[in-house]
C-alpha cells in the first residue's frame, strides 16, 4: 500500500510503501518535485515497508505538487502503484 501525507509542521511530504505479504522482498518508494531534477528514493529488500522518506515543499504554492511512486516485486511479479501526486491542497492519482 502506498501511503503519502503532507506534514504542515515541517512543510514536507512524507511517503512509504508497505505490505502484509510474508517474507522479505523488493519494496520501493520515490518522491520528486517537477522543479527539481533529484528524485528521492528508498528501495531495498524489506519485510514490512520502504521509507518513510520526505521532501520539502518550501517555495511551493497550494497548487504545486510532489510526484509519488511505489512498487513491490515478488519473484517475477511487480505490483506497481502507478504515478500519484500530493499537494498542500490534497492527494490525487
Amino acid at each position: 500500500m502506498l501511503e503519502a501525507w503532507w506534514d504542515p509542521a515541517g512543510n514536507t511530504v512524507c511517503a512509504r510503501m508497505s505490505d502484509t505479504i510474508p517474507g522479505s522482498h523488493l519494496l520501493g518508494v520515490n518522491l520528486g518535485r517537477p522543479d527539481w531534477q533529484t528524485v528521492f528514493s528508498d528501495v531495498g529488500n524489506y519485510s514490512t515497508y520502504a521509507g518513510v522518506i520526505y521532501i520539502s515543499m518550501a517555495g511551493m504554492t497550494g497548487s504545486d505538487f510532489v510526484q509519488i511512486h511505489g512498487s513491490i516485486v515478488i519473484g517475477d511479479v511487480e505490483l506497481d502503484s502507478g504515478e500519484h501526486w500530493i499537494s498542500k491542497a490534497g492527494y490525487g492519482g
